[in-house]
């Protein structure tokens, strides 16, 4: 708790806020450069960073969120609970009591369609959206409880640590600017 509330402190001091920029279409190598920022314990943000984006599955993931994110916000969110929700895996990652699939661990949905990034990523969009919406009488870093626990009472604390880790993948990806070397997979 103390280190989730650290790390927001730490991004509004550094002046990261929940307000992206819309620069067009994001790059893959982008949204790369951001799930590599992302610890290798993903519930312990005091993990070093792992390298997400060498996974197997990390490229198809990394296009389908270029390809449907708004903006860097939601291209940050996207990968880090893809990486939360399945760790990249190429596999169709199946959850919950083979009831969720796929890289966002959809439930509620074809698998074909779960485990098929492209056609996933655009759902898992709309879901965190309804999120933020059916949330808003949470703070800001709360309100995509709903997407994480199915219910805005509960999942405020793990909604928290990854909006934390959205902000550090903002700031990974401010850090290394136009040129980053992160390649092959565009």
């Amino acid at each position: 708790m103390k280190t989730t509330v650290g790390l927001v402190a730490m991004a509004m001091v550094l002046g990261i806020t929940t307000n992206a920029r819309s620069d067009g279409p994001i790059p893959v190598r982008d949204v790369l450069i951001m799930m590599a920022s992302v610890p290798s314990a993903p519930g312990d943000p005091r993990s070093r960073p792992y390298r997400w984006d060498q996974v197997p599955g990390a490229g198809p993931i990394a296009r389908a969120i270029a390809a449907t994110a708004p903006d860097r916000l939601w291209a940050a969110r996207m990968a880090v609970y893809a990486v939360h929700e399945s760790a990249l895996s190429a596999e169709c990652a199946v959850g919950d009591g083979k009831r969720s699939f796929g890289p966002w661990q959809l439930q509620g949905v074809a698998r074909s369609v779960a485990c098929d990034p492209a056609a996933a990523a655009p759902i898992w969009l709309e879901r965190a959206r309804h999120s933020l919406e059916d949330c808003s009488a949470l703070p800001p870093h709360d309100r995509l409880a709903e997407l994480t626990s199915g219910s805005c009472t509960r999942g405020r604390q793990l909604a928290r640590l990854r909006e934390a880790l959205v902000l550090g993948a903002l700031a990974k990806l401010d850090s290394i600017g136009s040129d980053g070397m992160v390649t092959g997979y565009e």
